[in-house]
């Protein structure tokens, strides 16, 4: 948190912060973070990805398809989207 104040504007921050609260469970915390995150840099692959991640720990699937598709514009890395998708599809059966 202490960081984040420090440099508001960085979504390096927000991204970290959003990781420190999955690691303590606490996703809507982590979800309000990334979101940051996002906002600061909507390019950011690595953000976009955290994004797809808490959406489907939260088991909010239309949030988690909705980022996907926007990481697949972001993305080359084929195996690593077949994996998230993979996770995402899982949430619909």
């Amino acid at each position: 948190q202490k960081a984040v104040e420090v440099s508001p504007r960085l979504a390096c921050r927000y991204a970290e912060l959003a990781t420190f609260h999955i690691s303590q469970n606490e996703l809507d915390k982590a979800w309000a973070s990334v979101k940051k995150a996002i906002d600061l840099e909507p390019k950011s692959a690595k953000f976009n990805e955290l994004g797809v991640d808490i959406a489907v720990r939260l088991g909010n699937y239309d949030e988690a398809k909705r980022r996907y598709d926007k990481l697949r514009l972001l993305m080359d890395d084929r195996q690593r989207l077949q994996a998230i998708k993979e996770r995402i599809d899982e949430m619909a059966s």
